[in-house]
């Protein structure tokens, strides 16, 4: 039988009373930032004898969704409620050793995952690196934060003019489609589109402490966050293009240059299948397209059944296991993009396979 306690780095000798259990949750719920800085840490018990430091390191392989090993005598609200302060204290930890970074990157990475806009947008005013800013600007709810506004699109289009990425954010942010449409020609001379998506994850994932294993809560974080931007290209040329092709043939034709420059340079196998349809919506030949439609399609349900099949299913070990294959493989697409890591994935397995 497995039974579950809160302790801080010492050893019992008896499995604790499920009132014990309830107060000990109790009183970790109330201060998790405390707990987070004294080493807070989910104790797992086994036929009623806890296990030393090292065995319990050893072990968590077995519990990185959640930090503990279910005990059927846990209701599901105990269960919940324990679920909750692990992702919390996870991610608080990570938080309090990044803050502490010597580089801006680590910093930021740092603020976001404590909702500290303050020092985020701290770091965005004050830094000259273009992957910084960004992160920073995207993550930065203005809505929410009115500090937010200190950031603007054009501020990073001009730390590095030749960033799509920073272009295509100008053309969204745009008050008229004229301005829009400057926008996307500054974007036409472009050589590269800095990738937003999994910079935080990966920069999370290079603090000494941090296990794959135990990146689960920040897993859970960064995706949602990088969830809000699929395809940065999509709306700059919306609001430049609009929705169908214009009756004028130049302004057609220039749009059209503009869908094959996002197909070009956008990192995601979803931002580049959504920019190839628009392409095709403005008369692309199939010679200017390196991918069609249907090619892309087929690799992003391919990219989302192998993350799924990575943890549908999945209980102790291999669901660790699942998670730390889609922690490596995020990390490896930050740069750039998933298409290009699922193709390096690819590879890998063909090579294993053919041993």
């Amino acid at each position: 039988m497995v039974g579950m306690v809160i302790g801080w780095h010492q050893t019992r000798s008896a499995e604790p009373s499920r009132s014990e259990v309830q107060a000990q949750i109790a009183e970790a719920a109330s201060a998790p930032s405390e707990h987070a800085q004294r080493g807070f840490d989910l104790w797992t018990l086994v036929d009623g004898a806890s296990r030393q430091a090292d065995e319990l390191k050893a072990s968590e392989s077995d519990a990185c969704q959640t930090g503990f090993l279910r005990d059927p005598h846990l209701s599901e609200v105990d269960i919940n409620r324990l679920s909750a302060l692990h992702a919390q204290v996870v991610i608080e930890q990570h938080a309090a050793r990044l803050r502490m970074a010597p580089d801006a990157l680590g910093r930021l990475t740092g603020a976001m995952l404590a909702d500290d806009y303050a020092t985020l947008i701290q770091v965005g005013q004050t830094t000259s690196d273009p992957l910084v800013y960004g992160l920073a600007l995207r993550a930065c709810p203005s809505q929410r934060v009115p500090g937010c506004t200190a950031l603007t699109p054009q501020r990073w289009a001009e730390l590095d003019e030749s960033n799509a990425s920073a272009w295509w954010m100008v053309a969204a942010s745009s008050q008229n489609q004229a301005d829009a449409f400057r926008a996307l020609t500054s974007a036409s001379t472009a050589t590269h589109a800095l990738p937003l998506r999994n910079q935080w994850l990966k920069r999370a994932a290079q603090t000494d402490e941090a296990t794959r294993e135990a990146m689960f809560p920040v897993l859970m974080k960064t995706i949602h966050l990088d969830s809000l931007e699929l395809s940065p290209s999509t709306a700059g040329f919306t609001r430049a293009c609009g929705s169908t092709p214009s009756t004028d043939p130049e302004r057609s034709a220039a749009c059209l240059g503009f869908a094959l420059d996002a197909v070009r340079l956008e990192p995601s196998a979803i931002g580049k299948l959504i920019a190839t349809r628009l392409a095709e919506r403005w008369g692309a030949k199939a010679e200017q397209l390196p991918h069609t439609v249907a090619e892309l399609k087929t690799k992003v349900e391919a990219i989302g059944n192998w993350r799924s099949s990575m943890v549908t299913g999945a209980e102790g070990r291999q669901f660790c296991e699942g998670i730390r294959q889609m922690v490596e493989f995020d990390a490896d697409s930050a740069d750039d993009g998933d298409l290009a890591a699922f193709e390096r994935l690819q590879a890998r397995r063909k090579t294993a396979s053919a041993r």
